[in-house]
């Protein structure tokens, strides 16, 4: 029997925070120590949640049912986090559904960018995104960004930043209950998993993954120019720092 190794999802400075494998548990922070994983520059506020998962036969399913998102990646006055998603006993080839997922909302026209850590672009055009390789045991979790995610900067520091487009460009105006998935579900016809991700076929005991961060921020214009787009995001985050 082959035997499971586990991958546990974790949150500090993130909201949809570390995929660390087997013992290693992955706890991240910014620069300066501040939990922050959303940032807001305007009349205008942003949330990122995650559905909650449960085992089955061909891997993890989404519990929370369609359009809910349960899980709450949220920091207590300590620091502490208070809740986590544990895909435990995975193996090769197993499906994985894990689907960050942005709500804004904004009183006028907004543009909303994401920042996905230790990722980097296979295809810009397919928008296929995975985690990089760094370490002698490393593989890749791919994944396929969805609609309206453009590949703002795939050079950023240690990972990639993305904006929503919406369907045009620059600025949507948002409303309540408006929420944007980063990753395009996927649905296998032979088992019926609904996923977004695959664990790859090489993964052994000892595989690890470098950890998947990610973050987000909404920012408030009409028509802004790009520099001082990049001005506002090198300001509030380290997205863009050398």
């Amino acid at each position: 029997m082959k035997k499971r190794n586990q991958i546990k999802v974790l949150g500090t400075m993130v909201v949809i925070a570390a995929i660390g494998i087997g013992s290693t548990l992955a706890y991240l922070t910014d620069k300066t120590d501040t939990l922050h994983n959303t940032f807001s520059i305007g009349d205008v506020s942003i949330a990122l949640k995650e559905s909650a998962v449960e085992s089955c036969d061909w891997g993890f399913k989404d519990s929370d049912g369609d359009n809910t998102w349960t899980v709450d990646f949220s920091q207590d006055a300590n620091g502490n986090i208070k809740n986590s998603v544990t895909y435990d006993g995975l193996v090769a080839g197993d499906f994985i559904y894990k689907d960050p997922t942005v709500f804004p909302v904004a009183s006028v026209s907004s543009t909303v960018y994401a920042y996905l850590g230790n990722c980097e672009v296979v295809n810009e055009d397919q928008g296929i995104i995975q985690t990089k390789a760094i370490a002698s045991t490393d593989k890749s979790l791919e994944f396929t960004l969805d609609d309206y995610w453009e590949i703002y900067e795939k050079d950023a520091n240690k990972g990639i930043v993305l904006m929503y487009t919406g369907g045009g460009w620059w600025a949507d105006h948002f409303t309540q209950g408006t929420s944007i998935s980063i990753f395009k579900k996927f649905k296998d016809e032979t088992t019926g998993a609904v996923y977004t991700a695959k664990l790859p076929n090489d993964f052994e005991e000892d595989s690890t993954f470098q950890n998947l961060t990610v973050q987000a921020m909404i920012i408030q214009h009409n028509f802004i120019e790009n520099d001082d787009v990049n001005n506002l995001i090198k300001t509030n985050t380290n997205w863009l720092d050398d």
